[in-house]
């Protein structure tokens, strides 16, 4: 029986091409995954603070697999374009205020009914239970996931008229708001004269006098240099601004088990670090606006506030149910 011989020319060559294959395939392995992360604001504000917390604590529990960078001060878009990037796999990550997430899932808008949580404990309480959970959720259909819950801290008024007060102040303003119905409806019934702007386009927008006021936190003015066009600092508390690691559902669920749990613990770290930057630099924000020439405010009277937004109430009552909005009031931290 004649034996089969195979040019050994050819098996030089596959054993070659073999070997450069296996070689191309490691070298491909090592090269790390890019997570684009973008965010509206700038680096210095609460939103860099968690960007920052969670590149670091990523790479120390997945060395150098993934290689984040960092799109600040919206430099992919505003917080829609980023959502809708998200939705289609574009982006694998975002820092987007709950805001503006209740466009795409009208249940999140309950987050930003005004004066709904009492302070920064109610409003953790209320985020890192069951209804935080139930809300994260629902954002699994639209093709996003929602690995943790940050913020921005409350929302304040500022603007280049007077102080604010009362609802009596807000008369006829022109303010500019997110593009969140819950706000334009309020500002509505305050008297006020709500337009909803596109984030990166804020400044220009109270620099040409488009709107005469905005409002958001405090921390917002100093980081985006609001102060340059805006005098006046109410301290209304009116909003929690919440906000909410995003990720690519496309992306996160084609990513082993083992690094879904990374990425999900670096949110954790990255919305805690939020927190802190907010709760503990507050003070610090506001002594800087005021050597900047900021008038600061903090007499303001909300019950005023409450009574005002009563016909508000009934609407986000309808909206949301009253039994949903009793039962985040009725959290204890």
């Amino acid at each position: 029986m004649s034996r089969i011989r195979y040019p050994r020319v050819r098996l030089g060559a596959c054993v070659a091409a073999v070997s450069t294959l296996l070689l191309a395939s490691q070298t491909l392995a090592q090269e790390p995954i890019p997570v684009r992360l973008a965010y509206v604001t700038q680096t210095t504000h609460s939103f860099g603070a968690g960007a920052r917390a969670f590149i670091e604590k990523l790479s120390e529990l997945t060395g150098d697999r993934y290689k984040v960078q960092e799109f600040p001060a919206g430099a992919l878009g505003g917080e829609r374009e980023n959502i809708e990037q998200l939705q289609i796999g574009a982006l694998e990550a975002s820092v987007t205020t709950s805001g503006v997430l209740a466009n795409f899932v009208p249940a999140l808008g309950v987050v930003d009914v005004p004066f709904l949580f009492r302070d920064f404990d109610h409003a953790h309480a209320v985020l890192d239970g069951e209804i935080g959970d139930e809300l994260i959720r629902k954002l699994e259909p639209i093709g996003i996931m929602g690995l943790g819950w940050g913020e921005s801290g409350f929302r304040q008024l500022y603007n280049n008229l007077r102080s604010v007060k009362s609802p009596q102040d807000l008369q006829g303003i022109k303010i500019r708001t997110m593009e969140v119905q819950e706000h334009i409806l309020a500002f509505q019934a305050l008297g006020a004269k709500p337009t909803a702007i596109a984030f990166p386009e804020v400044f220009t927008a109270l620099q040409q006098g488009t709107v005469d006021a905005a409002e958001g936190p405090a921390q917002t003015m100093l980081s985006n240099k609001f102060y340059e066009v805006q005098k006046y600092l109410s301290f209304t508390n009116h909003l929690y601004a919440g906000s909410m690691f995003l990720m690519s559902k496309n992306f996160f669920d084609r990513l082993p088990a083992e690094d879904q749990a990374a990425f999900r613990t670096a949110a954790k770290f990255a919305s805690d670090a939020q927190r802190e930057f907010v709760i503990n630099g507050e003070e610090e924000v506001v002594r800087k606006l005021k050597a900047l020439g900021v008038v600061v405010n903090r007499d303001v009277d909300t019950s005023a506030f409450d009574e005002a937004l009563k016909p508000a109430y009934e609407k986000y009552a309808e909206k949301f149910g009253a039994d949903v909005l009793a039962r985040i009031k009725n959290v204890k931290p």
